[in-house]
């Protein structure tokens, strides 16, 4: 009786492990959205609320007030994509987008850590699930869109490996309709994958014409014309506070860049950027590996050196993390998984060490994680056990 108890505890047992992995982690998403949901589910927009911004803007469009100045920092098709929710309440409309603005995360993330490899390394959704988990709340909790851009980018480089690149460049257009922020990864895509280009040009110009259809073409004119002088506005901003960014960082070190100073630095980060990820790119054996690749690339340079970031917006590196933690797991990659635990360590401190160590460069602590895992990856990617070779054994 007892090997009977014995083998029906070890076959439930091992039926359990072998199939709970992708069912603990899709509760683990169901909970932790709804979590979002009920915590900053209120009666009236609130401040450090995103979705308030989206939903002015969005009732603005409607009514035909103009966008800006204000802080709508986004393009016009951003408040046009909004509108449906504005004609719900407010505590409605908003938790209808952060479903949504987690969901294409989500997906994002799933279709980014299952692409099949060769290596026989693998990518476990449900550890990734734990990290990003860990790293995003505060981006899920304002409703930031940047959730849903980095989704989007996600599922674009997994379309443009996969040779469609019309669904990819959907994608793309979409996210730079969203948030201005995606433009880094569509230059990137668009030299990497030439497939893209004629695409990308036809698909952005017919996003950023839909406005027109819901509002006097004049009125959206006029918004759109209003743009240039809203991305510069925002960047004087750039010099009133310290933002969590590769400048900022300098600013806790005593180092004061002058406008000329940052634009310089921004364009040589922009050549490095291009350079490491086009020759990084053609030694990645692994689909999976270029798909982060670019991706993450893409990420580190927004997060860097965008003028305004933001220690929520950090939660774009998180799928990089939570997968390149996958792929250190073996002896080898001991260190490495020591500096991404240290990462995730630094970024749930961040807010606090920022309190209690405002204007040091202790408040910095995620700007520091970004460069040591963009690092580590450019490591990886230019180490010799990355190079494809023949079968003669020569490098390719």
């Amino acid at each position: 009786m007892q090997r009977i108890f014995k083998w029906l505890e070890m076959s439930f047992t091992k039926k359990w492990i072998s199939c709970s992995n992708a069912q603990i982690s899709w509760g683990l998403w169901g909970a932790y959205a709804l979590a979002i949901v009920l915590l900053k589910f209120s009666t009236e927009p609130s401040y450090g609320n995103v979705c308030s911004v989206y939903f002015r803007a969005g009732e603005r469009l409607l009514a035909e007030i103009p966008l800006y100045p204000g802080k709508f920092l986004y393009f016009p098709t951003a408040a046009f994509f909004f509108t449906p929710f504005t004609v719900l309440p407010f505590p409605i409309g908003a938790s209808i987008w952060r479903l949504l603005n987690l969901g294409v995360f989500i997906v994002g993330i799933y279709n980014l850590t299952k692409i099949e490899r060769t290596d026989r390394k693998k990518v476990e959704f449900l550890l990734v699930t734990v990290v990003v988990c860990l790293l995003s709340s505060s981006a899920a909790k304002h409703g930031q869109a940047t959730l849903m851009m980095a989704g989007l980018l996600m599922l674009a480089a997994v379309d443009l490996e996969r040779s469609k690149p019309w669904r990819a460049s959907f994608f793309m257009a979409l996210a730079l309709a969203l948030k201005p922020t995606a433009l880094p990864f569509l230059m990137l895509a668009v030299v990497g994958y030439p497939a893209s280009r004629f695409k990308m040009t036809a698909l952005v110009p017919i996003l950023f014409s839909l406005p027109f259809l819901l509002r006097d073409p004049s009125y959206i004119l006029e918004q759109y014309l209003e743009v240039p002088r809203m991305l510069q506005e925002t960047s004087s901003w750039e010099y009133r506070f310290i933002w969590a960014s590769f400048m900022g960082l300098l600013q806790t070190l005593g180092v004061n860049l002058d406008q000329l100073e940052r634009l310089i630095t921004r364009g040589l980060f922009a050549a490095a950027a291009f350079v490491a990820y086009i020759t990084g790119k053609e030694r990645l054996p692994e689909t999976a590996d270029r798909c982060l690749y670019l991706y993450a690339i893409a990420a580190g340079y927004v997060l860097l050196m965008s003028p305004l970031t933001e220690r929520n917006t950090y939660a774009m590196l998180a799928p990089v993390v939570g997968t390149m933690w996958c792929l250190a797991r073996n002896q080898e990659g001991r260190g490495i998984r020591l500096l991404l635990g240290l990462v995730v360590l630094a970024n749930l401190l961040s807010h606090s060490m920022a309190k209690v160590f405002p204007g040091s460069p202790l408040s910095m602590l995620k700007p520091i994680g970004a460069v040591v895992v963009i690092t580590i990856l450019i490591w990886e990617t230019f180490s010799k056990s990355n190079v494809v070779e023949k079968k003669d054994g020569t490098d390719l």
